[in-house]
């Protein structure tokens, strides 16, 4: 077993040095280049986020657009009816953002050591029917800033998972809200119309003894009773909204909202925050030159080490490749 180990070191090792030894400048994939910001490693809560308070310090550190995220304040006052319903229907979110961005930080994860050799099997069929099987080791040493875009790529897409936390929560809230104002809307109206109702059924008692007087005309009674008849099916309409707007709330979430009366709890909102829409246009373009970056290094030739020890023997050396072939449309192309 060692006299099959030592080979194997002996080539990793050696792939290594090299990657160690290449020079710090542009487009060189070595660890030396990869900062701080450039590996993602984000670990709080993304549903503090979502409901507008602050996560913990880890969360986004070296991303500028989701320290902004968790800059952020709700406007809605704590404990109020509004900020309770808010409570009940993030609390019964499905998290369908939450669990893309936890994928995202999973691909930033993966990404921040792209700049680590590979090692992985090769199997071949010989021409005497013979199956050799090598291990195999590459080391990019340099590619025209790919592996850097990479990790930049990997990041933008946890900034944009972010935002789309976040804006998922504001809609989800929004729509809650909404329903929550209809279905006060629909009580204030209902109230009313039923004092007015009373009112209306006096007055067409008094027209009704006129008509029996022979002092009004019973086209004037018959106006009232169309003008009650209005009345009753507003009132009707507006039960019916408060009872549509609660099953909807209530569907949406944890707990019955129907006891909840009032419309307070919303305050100003704070100045100087910069939309979620202006974050993610700024996380797109990030995303966005990334992946041109990459596309642009795929049409230039890479410098990489590697070896093979197994069945074919040992080998270790430079390789010079690139993705795509050169032609006439490859200044167009970049």
């Amino acid at each position: 077993m060692n006299q099959i180990h030592r080979p194997i070191l002996s080539m990793v090792a050696g792939v290594a040095m090299l990657g160690g030894c290449a020079e710090q400048r542009a487009g060189m994939v070595s660890r030396f280049l990869s900062d701080d910001s450039a590996r993602t490693a984000y670990s709080a809560a993304p549903a503090a986020l979502a409901a507008g308070r602050p996560a913990d310090s880890g969360f986004g550190a070296g991303s500028d657009i989701i320290a902004r995220l968790q800059a952020r304040r709700s406007v809605l006052t704590p404990a109020s009816p509004y900020d309770q319903v808010a409570e009940a229907v993030l609390a019964a979110d499905a998290r369908v953002a939450e669990s893309e961005l936890r994928a995202a930080q999973l691909r930033a994860e993966a990404a921040s050591r792209n700049w680590l050799p590979t090692i992985g099997p090769r199997i071949s069929l010989t021409s005497l029917g013979e199956l050799v099987a090598d291990l195999v080791i590459n080391q990019v040493l340099f590619d025209n800033g790919r592996k850097q875009a990479e990790r930049d790529l990997a990041q933008a897409e946890v900034e944009l998972a972010a935002v789309a936390l976040a804006e998922d929560g504001n809609t989800r809230v929004n729509a809650a809200l909404t329903l929550y104002l209809r279905m006060e809307e629909g009580r204030e109206t209902a109230a009313l119309l039923d004092h007015s109702l009373g009112d209306m059924a006096q007055f067409e008692w008094v027209m009704d003894q006129r008509v029996r007087g022979g002092v009004s005309d019973m086209s004037d009674l018959n106006v009232v009773r169309q003008k009650l008849a209005d009345i009753r099916a507003r009132s009707m309409a507006a039960r019916e909204q408060v009872t549509t707007a609660q099953a909807e709330l209530a569907a949406m979430a944890t707990r019955p909202l129907g006891d909840l009366h009032g419309q307070t709890g919303l305050g100003a909102a704070p100045g100087g925050l910069e939309a979620t829409a202006v974050l993610r246009a700024r996380a797109e373009m990030a995303r966005a030159l990334a992946q041109a970056q990459i596309e642009r290094a795929a049409h230039l030739p890479g410098l990489s080490a590697g070896g093979s020890t197994g069945g074919s023997g040992q080998n270790l050396g430079l390789q010079v490749q690139t993705d795509q072939l050169f032609g006439l449309g490859t200044v167009a192309s970049l």
